[in-house]
């Protein structure tokens, strides 16, 4: 998490460090105080700073939940969150995962570079601070072979989706990047509706679910690859 200082400090042992009033750190643990600044690690008074939190920051989470949390379905292309590195560079390392639609992998991962001044890039631009970054690519894109910039969102839980189980009676093998594959009797949680997507009404030919066992897992199917019980039918008016 950043914090910007509000006073100057200077360290007064080995294990400390020095900043001026407007300077950028990022804090490392809350609880000690410990921070990094300009490629050092110390100690800092806790009231000489003031936290700058935001909702895109995810901390140390991995790569695998990140693409997770960014394929919902409700999420536009270019939503993004930063995290800690999971590879290199030591605390202070920070990489941007945004989601990219039309890129054959959903999710993209750019490592956040920082320079011997303890500035911030992706390319050539350098930044004092992860959030003149980020606003920076809202306005710019963050690669370089197409037109991707930041998408400011707050990650709020999604509404509790309405299920109901569905087990499959043939394999289906998808096509397309937004449907679901499965094999026989694959356990399969059907959405009752899903905004935005027409084929998602269940008087369609289509229904939307995910895979009981790995929820992750989620898109389009036909209907007719599926049974449910009588009283689901009864209970939502299946035409099966």
């Amino acid at each position: 998490m950043e914090a910007r200082a509000l006073h100057d400090y200077v360290a007064k042992s080995s294990d400390e460090l020095s900043f001026r009033t407007g300077d950028f750190l990022n804090l490392i643990d809350l609880q000690t105080s410990r921070a990094e600044f300009q490629g050092r690690t110390g100690y800092i008074p806790a009231n000489y700073v003031e936290l700058m939190p935001n909702h895109w920051y995810h901390g140390d989470i991995p790569r695998q939940h990140a693409e997770q949390i960014l394929s919902r379905q409700d999420l536009p292309r270019g939503a993004f969150l930063i995290r800690a590195s999971e590879n290199s560079g030591g605390p202070g390392a920070f990489s941007l995962s945004v989601k990219n639609t039309s890129h054959r992998n959903l999710v993209e991962h750019y490592r956040i570079l920082k320079n011997q001044q303890g500035q911030y890039h992706l390319w050539s631009e350098t930044f004092f601070s992860l959030n003149q970054l980020v606003h920076h690519h809202m306005q710019h894109s963050v690669s370089r072979d197409t037109d991707l910039k930041l998408v400011d969102i707050n990650f709020k839980e999604p509404p509790p989706v309405e299920t109901f189980p569905a087990i499959a009676t043939y394999r289906f093998k998808k096509e397309q990047n937004d449907e679901l594959g499965f094999e026989p009797n694959t356990l399969i949680q059907v959405h009752v509706s899903v905004p935005g997507h027409e084929k998602s009404n269940l008087d369609s030919d289509w229904w939307f679910g995910h895979l009981q066992s790995h929820p992750e897992r989620e898109g389009f199917f036909p209907k007719n690859y599926v049974r449910v019980d009588d009283a689901t039918r009864h209970k939502y008016r299946l035409n099966l």
